[in-house]
């Protein structure tokens, strides 16, 4: 279930709650007034991988590297010899 931030019309207290889309909003957890869900800042999300660092990596070799225009996939093996060589 998703995770809400709810504002009391009332007093002003600001809280989180876990229900369901449909589900009605709860009473304020201080005053039992009507409450109204508030947006208050877009979810983070942590990525647990180095995705964009790996990408960035192979894009600035790629840069460094790049492969010959018109080269077809019977020149790879040649294309990394050269490579090799040449570092």
């Amino acid at each position: 279930m998703p995770r809400y931030d709810y504002k009391c019309q009332s007093c002003d207290h600001l809280f989180e709650g876990i229900s369901r889309v449909s589900a009605p909003n709860p009473p304020c957890s201080k005053c039992e007034s009507p409450t109204r869900k508030v947006i208050l800042t877009a979810p983070r999300i942590k990525v647990q991988s180095d995705w964009h660092g790996e990408m960035a990596r192979a894009q600035r070799k790629m840069r460094q590297d790049p492969v010959p225009v018109g080269s077809t996939v019977e020149d790879i093996p040649r294309l990394m010899a050269e490579a090799e060589q040449n570092k």
